[in-house]
């Protein structure tokens, strides 16, 4: 029986999306890491910036929720003139989501890549987003909002760890982000780099080959 490729995939926040957030993020992720298993074993990596995206996501669904919840506790109690229910802390739910993260990362046995503060070479991040270069967008009429430090940080961190990643048959980056995806293919791609993917069908596909 020939012996299976371990290969280590990196996900952007985008991947990892959910619009429940009831549910742990990566859902299709999970699905897709079961159905390669026949062809390839996988260890996911979750760069530590898209760590705190989506910890800034649930904390946002939480929040909302949240108001919500008061909103019609309040009118509930004047309707019945009943003591208003005890809710969640609202200086409770980023350390509770953070907890819900933490035991997602664990069950699911994520390695985290850590965000490299000290080594990022800050001068050369600020002449990209002054000249707009990838993976900052460049801005225009149609498109004044610029966009690119949080995909600046995400390829450092990629640089950073890169050796780490290349020890494995093969370190995969799958985002839907086009600009990024082909700043990462440039400046760590190659024979030997980091593999770019817009989606895990497209992983999937080469996976299979």
């Amino acid at each position: 029986m020939p012996t299976i490729p371990v290969v280590a995939v990196v996900p952007d926040t985008n991947i990892l999306f959910s619009p429940d957030k009831t549910r742990w993020p990566g859902t299709e992720m999970r699905k897709a890491t079961a159905d390669w298993r026949g062809v390839a074993a996988t260890t996911t990596y979750l760069p530590e910036i898209v760590l705190w995206e989506l910890r800034h996501q649930y904390v946002s669904a939480a929040n909302a929720t949240l108001q919500i919840i008061r909103s019609k506790n309040e009118a509930l109690s004047k309707i019945l003139e009943y003591p208003q229910q005890t809710l969640i802390p609202e200086e409770s739910v980023v350390p509770l989501v953070e907890a819900r993260l933490k035991k997602w990362i664990s069950t699911e046995e994520i390695r985290l890549l850590s965000l490299p503060t000290s080594d990022i070479a800050w001068e050369g991040v600020i002449e990209r987003a002054v000249w707009q270069r990838p993976p900052f967008s460049r801005s225009d009429a149609t498109s004044p909002a610029e966009k690119g430090f949080k995909d600046c940080l995400l390829l450092e961190t990629l640089r950073h760890h890169s050796t780490e990643l290349l020890r494995y048959a093969f370190a995969m980056f799958v985002s839907n982000d086009q600009l990024l995806r082909d700043t990462v293919s440039t400046e760590l791609g190659g024979n030997r780099g980091l593999r770019c993917f817009e989606s895990l069908d497209a992983l999937g596909s080469f996976l299979r080959l």
